[in-house]
């Protein structure tokens, strides 16, 4: 549900759209090969092809590239929590259903590699977005989306400024509340391994959205990468990462597995941040002044998240 609601779903629907639906779809293949080499089933490896083709044949090879890393960074860090005797089946139904799943896709793999170099890719040819970020003084609006007001609502006739830059690149936003839950997710004792993979790759994501260095020189190394509008196109896989670790944190709530004191710290951590957030939002106060009703939609977004605890 907390996926179905992420914040490139909402702000993101064009072309790019379409990929999303099929990052839980290869999360899930992934865990139903883990199911059937534990069980000592045959198959397994269904589920991922499928996902992985549908994922290429969506349409947006850099959405479908990014999710693609999440999953296969997913895929080896439950290698921790199966046995030995199950890793070799495992890795065997990964590597089939990944293989099969670039062979069903190969007719579309195919005609988008041979048209490429003849393509004119804009920003993406020579690796022009490599180092390209959303402008770091907007980085409220990624846990508070609203707090600058509505899409290019206190934008001035389409100026170069931060707003407008934030406006026409922006993937889509968290928010505070799932920060929070993260967070209880985090500092839970269930499964620490994957928890630290969730929060390692949501903050290498989110530093190199921002053109962060050297995190984007490293993330750069990947081979493609630097033609990928990252900042742009990385925000689902960013959300799924979120919501996995806010749901360790629901589980920590409803089964009591963190004690009051240390959710209460959390929560204080968390209203300190929003408090941060909304200070450093004013430096960007001088682009709305033409808009009065500004300060009613930075107002509301502080007061939403305080209603929201």
């Amino acid at each position: 549900m907390l996926f179905a609601l992420n914040g490139a779903y909402a702000w993101l629907t064009n072309a790019t759209f379409n990929p999303i639906a099929f990052l839980p779809l290869m999360l899930l293949g992934v865990e139903y090969a883990i199911s059937c080499a534990q069980k000592k089933k045959k198959g397994g490896w269904i589920p991922l092809a499928l996902a992985l083709a549908l994922s290429i044949y969506a349409g947006f090879p850099e959405v479908a590239f990014i999710n693609g890393i999440f999953v296969y960074g997913w895929g080896a860090i439950r290698l921790l929590y199966i046995n030995k005797s199950v890793r070799k089946p495992y890795l065997y139904k990964l590597l089939l259903g990944s293989l099969v799943g670039l062979l069903l896709a190969a007719p579309a793999l195919i005609t988008f590699a041979g048209y490429l170099p003849y393509a004119i890719t804009g920003g993406h040819s020579g690796g022009s977005y490599a180092n390209v970020g959303l402008p770091i003084s907007t980085l409220p609006a990624l846990f508070m989306p609203y707090i600058f007001g509505p899409i290019f609502g206190f934008v001035n006739s389409g100026k170069p400024q931060d707003l407008f830059l934030f406006w026409s690149n922006v993937g889509g936003y968290l928010t505070v509340p799932l920060l929070f839950l993260a967070l209880i997710g985090l500092f839970s004792k269930r499964g620490r391994a994957i928890k630290l993979y969730l929060a390692a790759f949501s903050l290498i994501v989110i530093l190199k959205i921002y053109a962060v260095q050297p995190v984007g020189w490293l993330i750069n190394l990947i081979p493609g990468m630097n033609q990928v509008a990252f900042y742009r196109y990385s925000v689902s896989a960013l959300s799924l990462a979120m919501i996995m670790l806010a749901v360790f944190g629901i589980e920590a709530i409803v089964k009591q597995q963190i004690n009051r004191k240390k959710t209460i710290t959390l929560a204080a951590i968390v209203s300190l941040f929003v408090v941060v957030l909304a200070v450093y939002a004013r430096k960007l106060l001088h682009q709305m002044l033409a808009f009065p009703s500004h300060r009613w939609w930075a107002i509301l977004s502080v007061l939403g998240l305080c209603r929201s605890y």
